[in-house]
């Protein structure tokens, strides 16, 4: 082979190497400038998101100037961050009451608050914690609702609507919350005591309770929990201490009649401050007797 096809052939090589690279560097320029033009986010004030009062009421169930004396009241910091993402107080708050405003999907909620899902998610999620936070003793016992001029009123309300019991305040249930058991059930167990633990026969179903307290004014005045589904209400009344609660607030005077009680299904134990209806009898007990 001659010299000058040798000096030929490297040259062909020498260009398309250099061809290679240029569309290497292409490339790369082009994933560069993709990350460098992502979407970005612009988080304004909760008034340029939400504009009015109007629309406010509408995705969050309260107004603006409600918002900023809720945010206000509960001592939150000016500026709020939640694993990296920076959200005023008042809009991190609205977006937790727009999520639980109406069964919403954080997607849903990319088209109101300038922000991706995920990290609506990761908003909502902080906001959730440190508001209850603040108002979990609240929550779990309302010690302003059993002040004793509620206690008067709630009587007076019950009494008023036919109750053959006096000085009955409020009522007793418990409750199964099935979705949040459902979560650490779902996967393949590796725990079979988790399983039973949390699988409630009367049901059927994976669950953990809760049990609430409502006042004669509609407010659950008390929600504690969460206690695994296959506890009994009557344990779950002791387990919680709520006869020590009810002890405190409600027992007033010396002299019994005087004290007040929530009423309660059969599934509980009568007590000072917790009235209970008669068991059901069964036909062959009833013979018996």
């Amino acid at each position: 082979m001659s010299n000058l096809n040798v000096s030929r052939q490297l040259r062909q090589r020498s260009r398309r190497l250099q061809s290679d690279s240029h569309q290497d560097n292409e490339e790369t320029n082009s994933q560069a400038n993709q990350r460098r033009h992502r979407t970005v986010y612009k988080r304004g004030t909760l008034e340029a998101v939400l504009i009015n009062n109007a629309n406010c009421r509408y995705m969050c169930r309260f107004s603006i100037q409600e918002i900023y004396q809720i945010t206000a009241l509960l001592g939150l910091e000016e500026n709020l961050r939640f694993k990296g993402i920076s959200v005023s107080r008042q809009l991190g708050f609205a977006m937790l009451a727009c999520r639980y405003s109406f069964p919403r999907r954080y997607g849903d909620m990319e088209r109101v608050f300038p922000m991706h899902r995920q990290n609506i998610g990761k908003v909502c999620k902080g906001m959730e914690d440190m508001v209850f936070d603040k108002m979990k003793y609240g929550i779990q016992f309302n010690t302003h609702q059993f002040r004793e001029e509620n206690l008067k009123k709630f009587a007076a309300a019950i009494d008023e609507a036919g109750a053959l019991i006096p000085n009955v305040v409020g009522f007793i249930d418990g409750t199964l919350q099935q979705s949040l058991a459902l979560q650490q059930v779902s996967r393949p167990a590796t725990d079979d005591d988790m399983q039973k633990s949390l699988y409630n026969g009367w049901k059927h179903v994976h669950a953990i309770k809760y049990q609430a307290i409502v006042t004669p004014d509609g407010i659950t005045s008390s929600m504690m929990g969460p206690v695994i589904g296959a506890r009994h209400d009557k344990f779950t009344y002791t387990m919680l201490q709520t006869e020590k609660r009810l002890q405190k607030y409600l027992h007033i005077s010396d002299r019994e009649k005087d004290n007040y009680a929530i009423y309660g299904d059969p599934a509980y134990e009568e007590s000072e401050h917790l009235h209970c209806p008669f068991p059901v009898i069964s036909q062959h007990e009833n013979l018996l007797l």
